[in-house]
């Protein structure tokens, strides 16, 4: 074989590993991303609910304010 040839073969080969390794990371890239986003949506939807939790809450407790102090008001 001829040197040229085994060259053209080796360079071919890490072209190839190159592309490879580029399809790779992507897809690894891609699977981050999908599962930081799921993360994030889940933690969000989890304040959402805890934040509708504690507006009720506080609801609750300016109407209990409010009536001790109308009935303080009235003794």
């Amino acid at each position: 074989m001829s040197p040229e040839i085994i060259q053209i073969v080796i360079q071919g080969g890490a072209v190839g590993l190159f592309l490879v390794a580029i399809v790779l990371g992507y897809r690894l890239l891609h699977l981050a991303i999908n599962k930081v986003s799921e993360f994030v949506g889940n933690h969000m939807t989890h304040l959402t609910e805890t934040l509708g939790r504690v507006e009720k809450t506080l609801a609750h407790l300016d109407a209990s304010i409010d009536r001790l102090v109308k009935q303080e008001d009235k003794d």
